[in-house]
C-alpha cells in the first residue's frame, strides 16, 4: 500500500499546486471585484495585495492588447478581401 502512495504522490502533490493556484487566482479575482465596487480601499490591502493585484491588471491589459490585435488584424484581413471582390 505504501508503495502505491509512493507512486502517486507526485501525481497528488500536482493536482494540489494546481488547486492551490486556482484558489490563489480566485481570491486575487475577488480582491479586484471588491477593489473595483469600493467595498475596499487601497491603503486597507496589504503591499503584497497590491503588487498582486497591480500584477493581475499588467497581466489583463497584455491580455486585451493582443485581443485587439488579433480582430484588427482580421478586420484588415475581411476589408482587404471585401477590396478584391469590388
Amino acid at each position: 500500500m505504501k508503495e502505491i502512495e509512493d507512486f502517486n504522490k507526485p501525481k497528488n502533490d500536482f493536482l494540489r499546486s494546481l488547486k492551490d493556484i486556482e484558489n490563489e487566482e480566485n481570491e486575487l479575482l475577488n480582491l479586484q471585484k471588491q477593489y473595483r465596487s469600493g467595498k475596499i480601499k487601497e491603503k486597507e490591502m496589504t503591499k503584497d495585495q497590491i503588487k498582486r493585484l497591480c500584477n493581475l491588471y499588467d497581466k489583463q491589459i497584455l491580455e486585451l492588447k493582443k485581443s485587439n490585435d488579433t480582430r484588427k488584424q482580421k478586420l484588415l484581413e475581411y476589408r482587404k478581401k471585401l477590396k478584391n471582390n469590388i
